[in-house]
């Protein structure tokens, strides 16, 4: 019999929960061997209802006996619950950084998994710096993967740690960011709430700056076009004070042209257009296709049809390049994904099959491509596979659309 020291594509990858908790586990099997303690440390007993009830949802059935020796007054139990706690703060120390690695590097879905158990986590040991800071990376990252919903409940509880652990920044972020959410789900006047709230604690002139734009955007979106136009006008002043990024004013420049069109003076948002213009790279494809399409508006409004073609042919060419510039840089990762994800599920000629494929398109062969990619969609499908066979059609779509054979959505 031979072992190999390397790792096949079907091998197990151990949850990163399973990982930190492992010692507790081992500890919840041999807690009737621990030397009794006649109670609980102070400071611990204060907390202890709030403990086990957050100790059972993190650790599940296995732990029941073991809490309800605990809630008896078991001495071996209530020793093992010392060293519980001690044991989930040191896997919490370490779950920490981690989280901020995962968000450096742009791993939302990393991010919203860990932090989920950083919360549990730093609400068992009673840490509500850490327990702030993990609820409002998880909301983030519902933010991120665009479910608005999910994200509320963690502001909130991030919002609320934040206030017990005296992190005004914190409480000020988390209040602005679910003023967004709330506001993009169109609730304005639950949004305008949270934006006060920030207002009221924040100090930093920057940052109120932009709290103020995103509640201008709010008022805007409800109808109140003359007060977000105001609001909007005065921070371009305010972040021109305090040196912000060009894109910032940029942005700031665009929304208030967009008040400006929606209270009907065109010229005037067609000239902060072209202040917003002057302040952006040219590599902002994003920005500046946002800047089109109000251009595109502006010059309807004007009655300039040659202007209106004009804006639209330069609003399809960014928000193109745009896309491109976004879905390229997948390429690399989607063909791991696949190369993974079909050995590990069908059989290694389907994978093979597909890094063909993926090679044809390379080699601008499209269309050879596009057959491979729909003959492995199909092996996906039958092998039960339905994640992902939805991951090559979104390949097949990009091929079409790199080969200039899928126009615009409509």
């Amino acid at each position: 019999m031979t072992t190999s020291s390397s790792a096949s594509p079907g091998d197990a990858i151990v949850p990163i929960e399973v990982l930190l908790l492992m010692p507790v586990t081992l500890m919840l099997a041999r807690w009737p061997e621990n030397a009794p303690v006649a109670q609980l440390p102070d400071a611990l007993q204060q907390r202890l209802a709030d403990m086990l009830e957050e100790l059972e949802k993190l650790l599940g059935p296995p732990a029941q006996s073991f809490l309800d020796a605990v809630r008896g007054g078991d001495g071996r139990a209530l020793a093992g619950l010392v060293h519980v706690d001690t044991l989930l703060g040191e896997a919490l120390d370490h779950l920490m950084p981690r989280i901020v690695q995962a968000k450096v590097a742009g791993d939302w879905g990393r991010v919203g998994h860990e932090a989920g158990l950083a919360v549990s986590l730093a609400a068992v040991t009673d840490r509500n710096a850490d327990l702030a800071t993990a609820a409002y990376l998880q909301a983030m990252a519902h933010v991120r993967a665009g479910d608005l919903a999910g994200a509320v409940a963690p502001f909130r509880r991030s919002i609320a740690a934040a206030v017990m652990a005296d992190d005004v920044r914190l409480q000020s972020a988390a209040h602005d960011n679910l003023g967004n959410a709330l506001r993009d789900r169109g609730d304005y006047d639950g949004a305008l709430v949270e934006y006060d709230a920030a207002l009221a604690i924040e100090a930093d002139s920057h940052n109120r700056a932009l709290v103020q734009v995103n509640r201008a955007v709010a008022l805007q979106w409800s109808g109140e076009h003359a007060d977000a136009m105001r609001i909007l006008l005065a921070q371009v002043d305010v972040l021109e004070t305090v040196a912000a990024p060009s894109f910032e004013r940029a942005s700031v420049l665009c929304d208030a042209a967009h008040a400006t069109l929606s209270c009907g003076d065109p010229a005037r948002a067609s000239s902060l257009l072209d202040q917003a213009e002057s302040l952006m790279e040219a590599d902002d494809l994003s920005g500046r296709a946002k800047l089109y399409r109000l251009r595109v508006r502006v010059a309807a409004a004007q009655r300039d049809d040659a202007g209106t073609d004009a804006a639209l042919e330069q609003t399809w060419a960014l928000a193109r390049a745009n896309a491109n510039a976004q879905l390229r840089p997948l390429a690399a990762h989607y063909a791991r994904g696949f190369e993974a994800a079909l050995a590990h599920r069908l059989p290694t000629e389907r994978a093979d099959q597909l890094m063909c494929a993926l090679g044809d398109k390379e080699a601008n062969g499209w269309l050879q491509a596009l057959q491979g990619m729909q003959v492995a969609q199909q092996q996906a499908f039958e092998a039960g596979d339905f994640a992902l066979a939805l991951r090559i059609g979104a390949n097949s779509g990009s091929t079409l659309f790199e080969a200039g054979q899928m126009g615009p959505a409509r």
